[in-house]
């Protein structure tokens, strides 16, 4: 298959692999699950066992500490990055704002970070990075410019290694970022190549669309075995000097190449924008260990990855910018946990206002050192924050510390580059000039007493935190009561409920009461009441109450127990005594999961929970969700309590949604709702994928009539970018349509009628492989329901038929459970082939008896049973609800944000613990599994009973086929399966072998995506033959597998034709084969059904189509 040249997911699946001998740069960027992983004064590769002395900002895994190494990162609970298998940790200094006018200081956020794995071109192999490898690069000390100008330069042959830059988008560049002919003296350096970039902060604001502050740090990718992991500084840089060719880089003889790792981390430096002016000459930025230039960028990282999977990910994936997250065959899935984050080691204030940086660092500007640089100690930590010379009292000085590092500057080939320490090649012979909002000191060198340095270190201040003034008038502020029953009240009660406090206990504790009985009780008792004057009459009364229930009723249904079990959809129609509409709470309660995540951010950034203590996180996300989102707002009453409540911090409210949307960049309300629609919904990122079905239809008749107004897309992109209704015919499966993502036909004549089925095109892998014609006789199904794959059979093997007519074949659908089998009927009818489908209700294949009469001339088996469905995880399941943290009151105990006894009360109703490993049954039901003891329990169970399947099917007497396939991605049960069935006594005996690639019908052979050989057993043969599709990898499917098994010769000889010399069947005039028994052709029978056949099977479709009703329930699910 040919992809766009657009597509950034174009070699994801190459012959090339990403991490061997190329001339090309592959690469992937690893995404993190939005929040920061801690912000802390903690550096355990410069400052192990204690406190650092800068605070920085941290991603990765949970164990992450003052004494974190690879193994104890490897055993973390969770990580906020988004590939599973990676613990690493990755760390860099944090930023803050100086208010040029109170002097005071400002944390500065986090956009986002990115961290590129770049797999550059090479003649070695990259290999994953062993447990446990320290990398840093840049320079804490520097506060001068390095003598390479702004630009970047990573090759060692080109002189010292400038890893480092700040980049600053802007919407235009005049003025320019820098001050034109900047030397580095009093500012930044501006890039030659890019006016965007440079090294030092830039001096104006940084206004490109979604894309602030940010720094770029590049580390180096040569490990050298012979040191100790955690000799960072021996790490080195690659060259092309002695490369096969200029595009290529090695590392040094003997050493090993690593992923070529590139940092970026955007600040929400927009923020400050109107609290300083640009172009004065004085910038307002400063890093955590007070530099004010910049210049002392720099990286930190520990790795911690599970190295089969980042190595499978270096082999294999070229996703570019799309993501890591879109590399195939990741062996363990992806990060869905989005709220992994730790407490910080040191107990200081970090955010918010302060008097002092952390870690009392004084600020130093353009040509000060910082005292305790040197060759071994240069690194995110060292440096007390004081200004001194790295080796004497003179700045100058810095120029004998970079003759203690000639490896840095000028690398040879015994001797390579090393490290990612930056040194201070020249500091220039004009004095340090300091600007004057930025007080700079000059300190004594580094204390020598061991006590004295840990003192410092350990030092935390007390005075950072700016503490809220109490009011003149020492009185609390007043906060209405939000009443969670539904209430409707004059004016003056309103005003009289506003003024009620917000601790009045015995009025809560009454209304949580009624709000936790039942609704039926709740609305019984509205009805009773009467309206108090000035508020309408009882019909206004009751809409007013079937309202409230609506935000009631959708937050009861999502903090349900996970044990309740089945989809959200199935929770909500599947209620009894909704007052309001199922169609509306199940609109409210799913769009307001898919917003949840970025309502999260909004609510805790507004603040409103701490102010409106009556309002439980789940109310506050439904209705924060309808003020922002709904068309028209919030669906209550204008003075109603609960709408007032939200409403008054409507510019709060909107301002931080601006804010969430400019974090993703997007700029628009629109665009963001699309991506939201897209990442929220399991078929959001996906074409809808529709069959046509050749016993009823053609394609063309489709593309005439149901998708006539339908643009014809020439890729999956395509359909999947579309904003309108687009059709892209696919490639791979015959008569298989891609329409654009969100498309319904399930209301059309077409599907009613049968004409097209909803199958994901993974779902079409098994019969089309199988691919059954008439000299293969009889077929069977073995766990058939819903239908899906039975249907593509008994189409196939029609598109297969001579036009003379064939010999009857029948396809045996088996399916032990009553209720799914009476599904198989349903689909089976209105598709048309009930006339050459005999279904075996309440049947078990296993209990078939191969030999029977009946099933002697069965050829063709198609397996599809239980799996774990991991490859569809979320298809039914309840949707991800993200719950915005409950803070104390304003100046209490609990203001940090930890609950109060009352809110964890809340919480524990409202919300879910972190679920584990989900499997999926036939029906659709999720089950959570709670540990990977468990899993793997379960996993072995399921390929044991798959293996029995299989093996079953080999026992067949005349079969000759058979295709294996599951809706999932664990290993155990796919290759697994398949190379213990190769290695079974049945097969060998019987003479089953894997069907090999270049054997395999058309489409399945061009497939790209092919098994793992480890999972193989490193049998690269059986991998090539195996089929695997993974959700999300670009290709617009489920994860699946599937394999086929062949038997070259049967047991009976060469079967119940008559052959020639060559082993060719023997035909008459027709085409027919010639029955070995009889010498005689095949008889032949009308390809149609008869018309008592039709006219029976068009009486039940017409009876079929009668009680679609709503389409809920019909077989419109994915397989």
């Amino acid at each position: 298959m040919k992809f766009s040249a657009a597509t950034t997911l174009a070699a994801l699946l190459g012959a090339a692999s990403a991490g061997s001998k190329s001339d090309d740069r592959t690469f992937a960027v690893l995404r993190f699950n939005n929040k920061q992983l801690v912000k802390t004064r903690v550096d355990p590769i410069i400052n192990p066992g204690k406190p650092a002395t800068h605070v920085h900002g941290v991603m990765g895994g949970s164990n992450f500490g003052m004494s974190a190494t690879g193994e104890t990162l490897s055993q973390s609970k969770c990580t906020n990055a988004m590939i599973n298998g990676d613990n690493s940790a990755y760390w860099f200094p944090s930023l803050y704002f100086q208010d040029p006018k109170t002097k005071e200081f400002e944390a500065v956020d986090v956009f986002y970070v990115n961290v590129y794995y770049f797999f550059d071109g090479t003649d070695d192999e990259i290999k994953a990075f062993p447990k446990g490898l320290q990398i840093f690069s840049g320079n804490s000390s520097a506060r001068v410019a390095p003598s390479s100008g702004g630009k970047e330069n990573l090759e060692p042959a080109d002189g010292p290694i400038q890893p480092v830059q700040w980049t600053c988008p802007r919407s235009n560049y005049n003025p320019p970022s820098y001050p034109a002919n900047s030397d580095g003296t009093t500012a930044g350096i501006v890039d030659p190549n890019n006016d965007g970039s440079g090294v030092g902060f830039p001096d104006q604001n940084c206004d490109g669309y979604a894309s602030p502050l940010r720094a770029d740090v590049h580390m180096p990718s040569c490990y050298n075995p012979k040191a100790a992991l955690t000799d960072y500084e021996s790490m080195a840089w690659p060259s092309n000097k002695g490369a096969s060719n200029s595009r290529r880089k090695n590392c040094p003889a003997g050493w090993i190449h690593v992923p070529h790792m590139f940092f970026e981390v955007y600040w929400d430096t927009p923020k400050f924008a109107s609290r300083w002016t640009p172009g004065q000459g004085s910038q307002p930025f400063v890093l955590s260990n007070g530099d004010a230039t910049g210049y002392s960028l720099h990286a930190d990282f520990i790795a911690a990855w599970d190295e089969t999977v980042l190595q499978q990910i270096i082999d294999n994936c070229n996703a570019g910018s799309s993501g890591m997250d879109k590399c195939p065959g990741l062996l363990k899935g992806l990060n869905t946990n989005k709220d992994c984050t730790i407490s910080s080691p040191v107990d200081e204030v970090v955010d918010g206002l302060m008097s002092k940086l952390p870690g009392n660092n004084l600020l130093t500007s353009f040509g000060a050192v910082v005292g305790g640089g040197s060759s071994s100690g240069s690194g995110s930590g060292s440096g007390s924050g004081s200004v001194a010379s790295p080796s004497g009292s003179s700045a100058s000085s810095a120029a004998t510390a970079a003759s203690a590092k000639p490896s840095a500057i000028q690398p040879s080939a015994s001797k390579p580059a090393t490290s990612g320490y930056v040194s201070q090649e020249e500091v220039p012979k004009t004095s340090a000039v300091v600007s004057s909002e930025l007080p700079i000191q000059v300190a004594p060198e580094k204390a020598s007493t061991k006590a004295a340095e840990t003192s410092a270190a350990v030092a935390v201040p007390t005075t950072n935190a700016v503490a809220p003034k109490p009011s003149a008038s020492g009185c609390s502020r007043k906060t209405r009561t939000v009443y969670k029953t539904v209430t409707v009240t004059s004016p003056a009660e309103e005003s009289k409920a506003a003024a009620t406090p917000a601790g009045s206990t015995d009025n809560y504790k009454a209304r949580r009461h009624v709000h936790e009985h039942e609704h039926l009780h709740r609305h019984r008792s509205n009805r009773n009441r009467t309206p108090r004057h000035g508020c309408g009459d009882q019909r206004q009364y009751i809409r007013t109450a079937g309202k409230m229930s609506l935000y009631h009723e959708a937050a009861d249904i999502l903090s349900a127990s996970s044990d309740h079990g089945g989809s959200l959809k199935s929770r909500v129609f599947g209620k009894k005594g909704l007052k309001s509409p199922p169609a509306q709470v199940y609109a409210l309660a799913l769009e307001t999961c898919k917003w949840s995540a970025i309502l999260k951010e909004v609510i805790e950034a507004a603040d409103i929970l701490r102010h409106e203590r009556k309002l439980t996180p789940l109310l506050a996300l439904l209705l924060v969700h309808d003020f922002l989102l709904a068309k028209k707002g919030i669906a209550l009453p204008q003075s109603h309590g609960l709408r007032t409540t939200i409403e008054r911090h409507k510019a709060r409210l909107t301002s931080e949604l601006t804010r969430a949307r400019l974090r993703r960049k997007m700029s628009s309300l629109e665009l963001l709702r699309a991506d939201v629609n897209a990442n929220a919904d399991p078929e959001g990122r996906h074409p809808r994928w529709i069959r046509v079905n050749v016993l009823k239809s053609t394609v063309e008749d489709q593309l005439e009539t149901t998708f006539k107004g339908y643009e014809r897309a020439l890729s999956i992109e395509a359909v999947t970018q579309a904003t309108g209704k687009a059709i892209f015919i696919d490639t791979h499966i015959p008569f298989l349509l891609a329409a654009s993502p969100g498309t319904d036909v399930t209301k059309t004549q077409a599907y009613l009628k049968g004409e097209i089925i909803l199958q994901d095109k993974a779902s079409c892998f098994p019969a089309y492989l199988l691919d059954p014609h008439s000299e293969d006789g009889d077929v069977i199904d073995s766990c058939a329901a819903p239908g899906n794959k039975t249907t593509h059979l008994a189409a196939i093997a029609k598109s297969h038929e001579p036009e003379q007519g064939a010999q009857k074949q029948t396809i045996f659908a088996f399916e032990r459970d009553s209720k799914r089998a009476q599904t198989l009927e349903k689909m089976v009818r209105i598709a048309g082939s009930r006339g050459m489908t005999k279904i075996g209700p309440g049947q078990d294949f296993l209990d078939i008896d191969p030999t029977s009469d009946t099933y002697k001339d069965v050829g063709a088996l198609l397996l599809d049973p239980s799996c774990s469905g991991s490859g569809i995880v979320g298809r039914d399941s309840m949707p991800e609800l993200h719950l915005p943290e409950v803070p104390g009151p304003p100046g209490s105990k609990n203001a940090k944000g930890k609950p109060s006894k009352q809110d964890d009360r809340k919480r524990k109703r409202d919300e879910k613990e972190e679920p584990g490993a989900v499997m999926v049954d036939d029906d659709g039901n999720t089950v959570e599994v709670q540990s990977e003891q468990e899993l793997q329990k379960r996993l072995d169970a399921l390929a044991g009973f798959q293996l029995t399947l299989l093996l079953h099917a080999m026992t067949f007497p005349g079969a000759k086929k058979i295709t294996y396939s599951t809706c999932s991605i664990h290993a155990e049960e796919n290759e697994g399966v398949v190379i213990k069935a190769l290695a079974s006594k049945v097969a060998k005996e019987r003479g089953w072998t894997i069907l090999p690639r270049q054997k395999q019908v058309l489409g399945m052979r061009e497939w790209p995506v092919r098994g793992l050989p480890e999972a193989a057993e490193g049998d690269e043969t059986v991998a090539e033959a195996c089929i695997r599709t993974y959700k999300g990898d670009g290709h617009g499917v489920m994860g699946f597998f599937v394999a086929a098994f062949a038997r070259e010769e049967p047991v009976d000889g060469d079967g119940p034709y008559l052959r020639d010399d060559e082993g060719r069947i023997v035909r008459d005039m027709a085409g027919m084969p010639v029955l070995k028994s009889t010498g005689k052709p095949v008889v032949l029978e009308t390809a149609n059904m008869s018309a008592t056949e039709e006219e029976k099977s068009s009486a039940e479709e017409s009876e079929d189509a009668s009680d679609e009703g709503s389409g809920e329930d019909e077989w419109n699910g994915f397989e």
